[in-house]
Formats: C-alpha cells, structure tokens, sequence
C-alpha cells in the first residue's frame, strides 16, 4: 500500500527517517517497546504525569500526545547531553504541556 499525503507518497520501504515529514517534526519514530507505557498508562487531558530518565523523549512526547497537550508531562533526565536533546524534541515537535 502506498500513502499520499501533501508531502509525498509513502510505501512499505519508506525510510522516514529521511522524509519531510519527519525533518519537519510532524512524525516521531520509535519502537513499539517505546509506545506500551503510554497506551498501558492512558493519561486523560489534564493529567499530572512522571516520565523519569525521559530523553531523547519518545515516550514524554507521546504522553502528551495523549493527554491533548493539556495538563503537565514532568520530563526527567539527569545526564546534560541527553537533556539537551530532550528538550530538542520537545521544543521541536511543539509539547506545550511538558515541562
């Protein structure tokens, strides 16, 4: 199957990594491993919620996904590099709710 969007036609081979959906943050990759503490947690909107040792912040950023940006993801990364990246992701892909 082959999906069409405005930015460009996406088959089973696609490599997202190198899409403009993905240079553009509109798409995060991660493994599904990465997605079950979200989808087991389920926060509703307004929510308070902890995500220790969070970057590059795959899983904070789906939490606040989930939670409609509203409410606070608490994002927790005690090594500086990794904590530059995080709020990177964060910044980048737009989580108003984290913090």
């Amino acid at each position: 199957a082959v999906v069409s969007t405005q930015s460009g036609h996406y088959g089973r081979d696609t490599n997202f990594s190198k899409c403009k959906l993905y240079s553009k943050g509109h798409i995060i990759i991660q493994d599904k491993a990465s997605c079950m503490s979200g989808a087991a947690l389920n926060p509703p909107p307004n929510s308070s919620v902890i995500d220790a040792c969070s970057a590059p912040g795959n899983k904070t950023l789906h939490l606040a996904a989930l939670m409609g940006n509203a409410g606070t993801v608490f994002a927790v990364e005690r090594d500086f590099k990794r904590f530059k990246r995080l709020k990177s992701n964060v910044i980048k892909h737009g989580a108003k709710n984290t913090t």
